[in-house]
C-alpha cells in the first residue's frame, strides 16, 4: 500500500510532494523505505506498485533537468519511456503485460507535474494529484484543502490517509522541486 501525494504551487513555481514511507517487502515483511527522490536538481520522482522498483528508479533510471528550451512534456515522455524500459529490464513488468511495469510514478519539475504509467507521461492539469492505492483519501483531503498553503497540503493528505487506511504509515517524506 502506498500513497505519493503532489500539489502544484503556481506562484512559487514548485510542485511539493509526499509520500508514506511503509512497504511490504517480497517476503511479506514490512519494512520502511523511500518512496520519493530527487534525482537530479530540481526534479522530484515518486514511485507506486513493486517495493523492488524504487531502488530502480534511484539507481539506474538517469535524468537531467531539461533546457530552457525543451517541451517539457516531451521530456516527461522522454523520462517515461527510459523509466518503463529500465523498471521492465529489471524484472518489475506486470505479471500479464511484459510491455507495461507494475505501478505508477509522478514526475516533477519547476511547477509542472506528470503522471507516468507504462511509458506514458500525463501532464496533470489540476493543481494536485496523487498515486497509490491511498488516491482517493489523499484526493478528498487535498481539494478539502486547497485554501491552505500548498507547501503543507501533501504532507496532510498523506497523514490522513495514514489515519484511515491500514497498510500506510511509516515515516512520512517530503520534498519539493
Amino acid at each position: 500500500m502506498t500513497i505519493i501525494a503532489a500539489c502544484i504551487d503556481l506562484e512559487a513555481g514548485r510542485v511539493h510532494m509526499a509520500a508514506d514511507g511503509l512497504a511490504t517487502d517480497p517476503n511479506g515483511n514490512t519494512v520502511q523505505v523511500t518512496k520519493i527522490v530527487q534525482p537530479a536538481s530540481g526534479v522530484v520522482v515518486g514511485v507506486a506498485g513493486l517495493v523492488r522498483a524504487i531502488p530502480v528508479v534511484r539507481r539506474h533510471v538517469r535524468i537531467n533537468p531539461p533546457h530552457a528550451d525543451d517541451d517539457l512534456d516531451e521530456w516527461a515522455q522522454d523520462y517515461a519511456e527510459a523509466a518503463t524500459l529500465e523498471l521492465i529490464a529489471r524484472g518489475c513488468a506486470e505479471s500479464d503485460n511484459d510491455n507495461a511495469f507494475h505501478g505508477a510514478m509522478l514526475l516533477a519539475y519547476g511547477a509542472g507535474l506528470w503522471e507516468i504509467e507504462s511509458g506514458m507521461a500525463c501532464r496533470v492539469t489540476r493543481g494536485y494529484h496523487a498515486i497509490g492505492s491511498g488516491y482517493e483519501v489523499a484526493f478528498g483531503a487535498m481539494w478539502a484543502m486547497q485554501d491552505l498553503p500548498p507547501a503543507i497540503v501533501p504532507g496532510l493528505a498523506v497523514e490522513a490517509c495514514v489515519e484511515h487506511l491500514a497498510g500506510i504509515g511509516g515515516t512520512v517524506l517530503a520534498l519539493s522541486t
